[in-house]
């Protein structure tokens, strides 16, 4: 049976209707799960983990995608901050301008 290295939490629904919940990190599951177009949404490349990869390498692999998810946050929020103070900066700016005009 395969292992998948899931980067994103999923749930599954199968064809009988019952539904299986994935969350982040590795887990063992037919090759018809594994090969599902739903699933290869959620999962890192086929190629990157195989059904020999061990639970020690699939929990290291989860880590390093949880760390780069939360560099990946921070820096948008960082940008999303900047951008908001750039932003206010030209109101500002733009008001002292009136301002002066107005004088």
């Amino acid at each position: 049976m395969p292992t998948i290295q899931v980067k994103e939490a999923f749930t599954l629904t199968h064809q009988d209707r019952s539904t299986t919940e994935y969350g982040v990190g590795a887990h063992t599951v037919s090759d018809e799960v594994a090969g599902h177009w739903y699933v290869q949404h959620f999962i890192q490349a086929p190629a990157a983990v195989s059904s020999d990869t061990s639970a020690a390498e699939a929990e290291a692999a989860a880590a390093v995608l949880a760390k780069e998810k939360a560099e990946s946050e921070a820096a948008t929020a960082a940008a999303d901050k900047a951008k908001a103070e750039a932003e206010a900066a030209a109101v500002a700016a733009a008001a002292a301008q009136a301002g002066k005009a107005k004088s």
